[in-house]
């Protein structure tokens, strides 16, 4: 499922789109989680699944100021580095990256042009 407003996964905090704040009515496990987030952080490391590395990502990396973030697929789950429920993690990430926003005017405009709600 996928928010209407963002396009992001429906990823909850709240009973709201973690990125947008807008409120959902319901959500699964974003398995589309790291692909959204690749296409919409071009600083992220990413390795993906299959040949020539076009497969959906199986990894993604992504340093932000000063704390490391990691979320990886493994024997089917996603593995999040701070260990964090799903939405929380994501709240997290969006608060160093608002943080950082502060400071680079191409990041803000990146994260304003996902239609990410700041921090």
């Amino acid at each position: 499922m996928r928010c209407e407003t963002c396009g992001a996964p429906a990823v909850l905090l709240q009973n709201a789109c973690v990125f947008c704040r807008t409120p959902v009515p319901d959500s699964h496990a974003p398995g589309d989680l790291l692909d959204y987030l690749s296409g919409r952080l071009p600083s992220a490391r990413v390795k993906r699944f299959g040949l020539g590395r076009r497969g959906p990502v199986r990894q993604l990396k992504l340093l932000v100021g000063e704390e490391p973030f990691e979320a990886r697929i493994r024997q089917g789950r996603l593995v999040l580095t701070p260990d964090l429920p799903p939405a929380r993690w994501v709240d997290r990430l969006l608060g160093a990256l608002s943080a950082a926003a502060a400071r680079d005017a191409d990041l803000r405009s990146d994260l304003s042009r996902a239609g990410w709600k700041l921090r």
